[in-house]
């Protein structure tokens, strides 16, 4: 009985963390400060860059929720044509290493299509994961910021400066509407 308890919690557990909520994020201005924030665009309907896909995983990414998460990751670059992807990962406690190599993989993947996948606000222990298991070298140090807004500016410049941006009229960030 005591066994069949504990196989019954295991598998409540997999069925409630397989699938993460992911959120896709958008910029948006708080009329009161001017502060530009990302808020879920299910709560706000709001214009997103169609070069940059910013997404926030709420739950850790482990052996059990990774098909779902890589089948997110997907779904932006394959029909969304979103080739950039950046992981805001406030909401992950914990990847262990069959989601980093999933990461590592994903990251390999948009890169060959010439794109690229970057995290930001990664919790400590999620980021310590990743490096335990050489998945930062992988993916590459210059693919993780402590804060979104210095993903953002990087990541906006570097468009600027390859010509992705060249006649967009989307602006939805403030680097997109000031000059370097």
């Amino acid at each position: 009985a005591i066994y069949l308890g504990v196989l019954m919690s295991l598998v409540m557990f997999l069925v409630r963390t397989s699938f993460p909520e992911i959120a896709t994020l958008a910029p948006d201005h708080d009329a009161k400060t001017g502060k530009q924030m990302l808020t879920d665009v299910v709560d706000k309907p709001l214009a997103q860059c169609p070069h940059l896909k910013i997404i926030r995983v709420d739950m850790s990414i482990y052996f059990g929720s990774l098909n779902h998460v890589q089948n997110s990751l997907h779904r932006i670059s394959e029909f969304d044509g979103v080739k950039d992807i950046l992981v805001v990962g406030t909401g992950i406690n914990l990847i262990d290493l069959s989601g980093a190599e999933m990461l590592c993989e994903e990251a390999e993947r948009l890169d060959d299509m010439g794109g690229g996948l970057y995290f930001a606000d990664l919790k400590a222990s999620a980021y310590e994961s990743l490096a335990r298991s050489h998945s930062v070298k992988a993916i590459g140090n210059s693919h993780f910021y402590d804060e979104k807004r210095d993903a953002i500016t990087t990541l906006q410049r570097y468009f600027r400066r390859t010509g992705r941006c060249e006649g967009c009229t989307h602006r939805v960030f403030r680097e997109c509407r000031s000059e370097d």
